[in-house]
């Protein structure tokens, strides 16, 4: 059985000022993806993260980085999703997935 090595990833916010230098400033081992703040959801995330994952032949994503705006305790995934202590029972399902 072929062993698939597991992936860095890094998702990019665009909504943070020069995401695209963000992108193409991460190692080389890294996979950077830029995404759409506008659009952003968590199951929106848990779906990107399945494409990458089945394009490189169901690889596990052994380290993500997110690089968005936030607050004290708070990721802004996107314009209107947030990651954080009281948000996350209601996400629980799907970030299950990851």
């Amino acid at each position: 059985m072929l062993s698939v090595a597991p992936l860095s990833v890094a998702l990019v916010s665009d909504a943070v000022a020069q995401a695209q230098q963000v992108c193409a400033a991460a190692a080389k081992d890294t996979i950077a993806i830029g995404y759409d703040a506008d659009t952003m959801t968590t199951a929106g995330l848990v779906d990107l993260l399945a494409s990458v994952s089945a394009a490189h032949n169901g690889a596990l994503i052994e380290h993500l980085g997110i690089v968005a705006h936030g607050d004290a305790g708070r990721l802004y995934l996107g314009n209107s999703e947030e990651l954080s202590l009281a948000t996350l029972p209601s996400q629980a399902t799907e970030l299950e997935q990851l």
